[in-house]
């Protein structure tokens, strides 16, 4: 994968919003205005996992009828997006919230108090790939330590917006060589082979969006074609994507990924990776080699 723009999907009309948004100078983002709820599917359904949407929840309702219903479908067919509603802490937005976050609404931009450009920027960073992590928080098992678990979703967030190993060394401070130690001393699997799991779990999240369809997911997740996605999903995960979407995707490769991170913490898997040269852990131990996506290293 190369290294993306963060697509950050705006639809509201408050002029302060617009501003503080402006004032956000990372390059890495790609702000874009979408006018109505229709619009906004279409571009959610061609994101990256590593898209924002920040949205007014009652566009195109009458004072006092409460959110969009719009928002409600919206949240249900693209559950892995992080999806923002800014609005102003007044009573009507008071008795609403209970309602919006059963939708699964869990961000809320305060106007008048957290729009400025470096509240937007600190919750934007916070949220690369919430979704996710969430997850992946939730299944670690208690034998992870701190440290390990702590790079484990750092390379979730890393690989939302393309990035690989290198990227995990600069944000640790550390070399390439050094990284291979600590992955080692930590008992994860080695940086590629991390890397090549954080992108197969973003797809998985992807393929259990019901508003996308399979053949959106694999650009949106930086593969040439489908076939580059289906070869990886078989190699790790023994099922093709229209399999595991029936299946329910994420849990799934959850499942496998935990499968190869006990071989790893048992030591077996670095034992495997020697045994084979150091080239890296096999898939599920079939033998398979991952495919590549465009641009991996």
């Amino acid at each position: 994968m190369q290294m993306v723009h963060r697509p950050v999907l705006v639809m509201h009309g408050d002029p302060g919003l617009w501003e503080a948004i402006g004032g956000i100078r990372d390059s890495r983002y790609k702000v874009r205005a979408v006018p109505e709820w229709r619009a906004l599917s279409d571009a959610i359904r061609e994101a990256s996992p590593a898209a924002l949407v920040v949205v007014d929840p009652y566009l195109g309702m009458p004072r006092g009828a409460g959110p969009a219903p719009q928002l409600q479908a919206l949240l249900r067919d693209f559950p892995s997006i992080t999806v923002f509603i800014a609005v102003p802490l007044d009573a009507e937005v008071r008795s609403d919230l209970h309602l919006l976050a059963r939708w699964g609404v869990s961000q809320v931009v305060t106007l008048g108090y957290d729009n400025t450009p470096a509240a937007l920027e600190a919750r934007f960073e916070a949220e690369l790939a919430g979704p996710l992590k969430a997850v992946l928080e939730d299944a670690l098992p208690p034998a992870i330590s701190g440290r390990a678990r702590y790079t484990i979703l750092l390379a979730a967030e890393i690989a939302a917006v393309g990035g690989q190993a290198e990227g995990l060394a600069e944000r640790l401070g550390i070399g390439r060589r050094a990284l291979g130690n600590l992955c080692k001393a930590l008992g994860i699997p080695p940086a590629r082979e991390l890397f090549a799991w954080m992108r197969i779990l973003l797809a998985a999240s992807l393929l259990d969006d019901p508003g996308r369809s399979i053949e959106s997911i694999a650009p949106a997740c930086g593969y040439s074609a489908d076939s580059g996605l289906r070869r990886v999903m078989q190699n790790y995960l023994g099922a093709s994507p229209r399999q595991l979407r029936r299946e329910g995707a994420l849990r799934v490769a959850v499942g496998k990924w935990l499968e190869e991170l006990e071989r790893y913490r048992r030591g077996e898997g670095q034992q495997a990776e020697a045994e084979s040269g150091g080239a890296g852990a096999m898939a599920g131990g079939s033998g398979l080699r991952e495919a590549r996506p465009a641009g991996g290293s």
